[in-house]
């Protein structure tokens, strides 16, 4: 089944090389195609996923006079993780609590019209995996 895309719909797919990002037009009715791509830095990865959901999603982010998701990569030595904080609303409304375990995955999306990667948040605290034998 092809998914309905209505006006204000963001679609964000992976590439090679970074994430492509097609969204409608601000201006007119046109979809705008974006390539953020990975740059050739130690951490690039990482980077490039905080710059898209900045740009993308700016009225989301925490800033100085409102609450909202905050990002950061923390580094230490040749690692990074990137944290991200969710809201104490949303929290409320998925029933996550702080020092929950939380697993980040990407993930193969197939859809009628093509398959596709997406990513997935899973609360391993609220819903164990079991173990495969």
């Amino acid at each position: 089944m092809k998914p309905t895309i209505e006006s204000g719909d963001i679609i964000i797919r992976r590439a090679s090389n970074g994430w492509i990002v097609f969204a409608e037009s601000e201006h007119d009715q046109f979809w705008r195609t974006f390539l953020y791509e990975i740059p050739e830095t130690e951490f690039g990865e990482q980077e490039c996923f905080m710059n898209l959901m900045g740009a993308e999603f700016p009225g989301q982010f925490q800033s100085k006079h409102r609450g909202g998701i905050k990002m950061e990569l923390r580094t230490k030595g040749r690692e990074a993780e990137l944290c991200i904080r969710l809201p104490d609303e949303l929290m409320e409304q998925l029933g996550w609590e702080i020092g929950d375990e939380v697993e980040w995955g990407e993930t193969e999306i197939c859809e009628d019209w093509g398959e596709h990667k997406g990513f997935i948040l899973s609360n391993l605290t609220k819903n164990p995996r079991e173990e495969i034998k």
